[in-house]
């Protein structure tokens, strides 16, 4: 159909709409045959003697003139009709929101497509298009209009003037005559029995000879004689009248627009400013084929939006949708192409995807509650504007589950419920995210859960009101519950040894905590021995020095110390830290087998301890400090 192909060139900003006077009967304005009726009977009873009348406006101007001698008449009669105080029509507000025409032409003498569209540059000479912006909609009025009484077409010697050879070079024209060539033509609002109107467009076809694109003219209907005419200069007949087109186009538009963008038809920046009038703002991204719109939201109040859609599930999916839609499961649901029939996604009466537009859907649960929020614990302790996000599904009669998610934390609560015997349990986990982004998320988490877990009081405030008060809905913990205490202070070593060597940890995952490699670095830092239990080392060789040293172990004061003479490094949340090297103290040290020392056969030498410990700290040379 010519509709559906005139649709899409508009939405690739391929058209220039050419309007005729057709478009400001809408609005109450007079026809051209209608003007030449009001001139003729305005006309004194001798002049209207020696004139013909038609309805034919050119030929009566023409003939006016010959015998006025001037266009005086002509002007005032035509300015006092178009000074009616005219309320622009449906279609004029309809088109000033289509940004897609980056062209209008017009015939018409009346200001009804500016006066409503306040971002367009109305063009009527030369000097208007050169101090025009080039980036706007252009309207080329090029019969002008009572604004510039000199340039306006009023007779049968203007038309015959239209494409001079003189005005065809000037800026004005070779404008026009760029634009017709380079888009594709929409006639709306004229008649073909006006014989001007064939004129004009035989004149603009023989203009743009082999440059000419597609053509389309808008009439409610047709002789075979007018569809002849077309057809004989390949112009397509949409059959509709230009009220009723534009509103067509604007339904196209904002059904069709946005979700074409991921298909490579439409433009960035025309997409913005189409949103941004229907106050909506979008992210666009680069997409396979064109671009994705990513984030939209609302501008103003109004955040209502609505789905059409259309599936074909069957099976575990289609049970999993269904829970999902009952409120029964937290779990996202993930929907292909191919179970996808039919989507509309719309807002502000726009369409912004439809099943074209994706290869799949993902629908996530709607949270109860989603804002920041400020903690305040019995002990003084207090946490502000800290995210939190809170989800109830219920899976069953008897039960509701609660899903709370704080700065990346997942904490899920299972209420189950006994009317029998009165009694309600719960049952709560806590899940960390999988790389937590800094020490200062986890710290400030696990001193809040401490507390909780340790059942301190606490009140939850948002924007200024109490939100909830643990004292009315206690849930005892027994003490030190899910390792609150020890991953409080797993983190709280996490930011000392920030401190001391003036580096962050970042991505930091639990399932890799280290606590054993945190001592050691806090061992180095301050300058600390470590004791562990000891069962005893073998030394396999012994310098000749060293023997009589093991003969005396027992005559030793102190401790046996003991390197291997290797720097160490080790690696915690992706930071390498160089401790030095190791220095291992046995105390109270004693030799397990004294008698292969005496002839040193075996030269494997076992020491222990009499009180079986072993000292480790670092040192900078491998040696002992006192």
């Amino acid at each position: 159909m010519a509709s559906k192909r005139i649709f899409e060139l508009i939405r690739k900003e391929e058209v220039v709409l050419f309007a005729g006077a057709g478009m400001s009967r809408y609005a109450g304005y007079p026809s051209g045959g209608e003007l030449a009726d009001i001139l003729y009977k305005n006309l004194s009873d001798d002049i209207r003697e020696d004139i013909e009348p038609t309805f034919n406006l050119p030929k009566l101007c023409e003939d006016i003139l010959l015998i006025k001698g001037n266009k005086s008449y002509l002007i005032e009669t035509l300015k006092k009709e178009f000074r009616k105080k005219n309320t622009p029509a449906e279609a004029h507000k309809i088109l000033a929101g289509i940004p897609h025409f980056k062209t209008i032409i017009t015939t018409n003498y009346d200001t009804l497509i500016e006066s409503e569209n306040d971002r367009i540059e109305v063009i009527r000479t030369s000097i208007d298009y050169v101090n025009a912006d080039k980036n706007a909609q252009m309207l080329f009025k090029i019969h002008s209009d009572f604004t510039d009484i000199e340039n306006i077409i009023l007779t049968s010697s203007d038309y015959l003037n239209y494409f001079s050879q003189q005005s065809e070079n000037t800026v004005f024209w070779n404008a026009v005559k760029d634009r017709l060539a380079s888009n594709n033509i929409l006639f709306v609002g004229y008649s073909l029995e006006d014989i001007n109107v064939q004129d004009m467009i035989k004149k603009i076809i023989h203009q743009l000879g082999d440059y000419k694109k597609e053509m389309y003219f808008v009439a409610p209907s047709l002789d075979r004689v007018k569809q002849g005419f077309l057809q004989k200069h390949n112009i397509k007949h949409i059959q509709s009248t230009g009220e009723d087109l534009i509103k067509e186009i604007d339904t196209d538009i904002r059904h069709n627009f946005l979700p074409d963008l991921a298909k490579g038809i439409g433009k960035a920046d025309t997409a913005l400013n189409f949103a941004k009038e229907r106050q909506l703002s979008i992210e666009l991204k680069k997409g396979e084929k064109g671009i994705d719109i990513g984030h939209v939201k609302s501008l103003d109040s109004n955040k209502a939006y609505k789905i059409d859609l259309k599936l074909t599930l069957e099976g575990e999916k289609k049970d999993q949708f269904f829970q999902f839609l009952d409120n029964k499961s937290f779990d996202e649901i993930c929907l292909e192409s191919d179970v996808l029939k039919e989507l509309s996604f719309i807002m502000k009466d726009l369409r912004i995807l439809n099943q074209d537009s994706i290869s799949k859907m993902t629908l996530q649960k709607r949270p109860n509650f989603d804002f920041n929020i400020n903690i305040e614990f019995d002990d003084d302790f207090e946490v502000h504007d800290y995210p939190f996000v809170f989800t109830v599904i219920k899976p069953a009669e008897d039960q509701s589950h609660i899903k709370i998610v704080v700065d990346g934390f997942v904490v899920m609560i299972k209420l189950f419920f006994d009317s029998i015997e009165d009694k309600n349990k719960f049952n709560m986990e806590i899940f960390p995210p999988e790389d937590i982004k800094s020490v200062n998320q986890g710290l400030k988490f696990y001193e809040i859960l401490s507390r909780i877990a340790n059942n301190i009081p606490f009140k939850i405030f948002k924007e200024g009101k109490l939100f909830f008060n643990s004292a009315q809905f206690p849930l005892p913990f027994e003490k030190n519950a899910f390792n609150a205490d020890g991953l409080q202070q797993y983190f709280a070593n996490l930011r000392k040894i920030e401190k001391y060597f003036n580096i962050k940890f970042s991505g930091i995952n639990l399932q890799q905590a280290f606590p054993e490699r945190v001592k050691l670095i806090q061992a180095k830092m301050n300058n600390q021995t470590l004791f562990y239990e000891f069962e005893g080392v073998s030394i396999t060789t012994v310098e000749e020095n060293e023997i009589e040293v093991l003969k005396n172990i027992e005559g030793i004061e102190k401790a046996l110390a003991m390197s291997d003479k290797k720097k160490t490094v080790i690696n915690l949340h992706g930071q390498d830290f160089d401790l030095g090297y190791i220095v291992d103290l046995i105390f109270d040290p004693v030799i397990r087998n004294p008698e292969d020392l005496i002839d040193f056969k075996n030269k494997e030498i076992i020491v222990g301890s009499k009180t079986n410990k072993i000292g480790r700290r670092f040192s900078e040379d491998g040696t002992p400090e006192d």
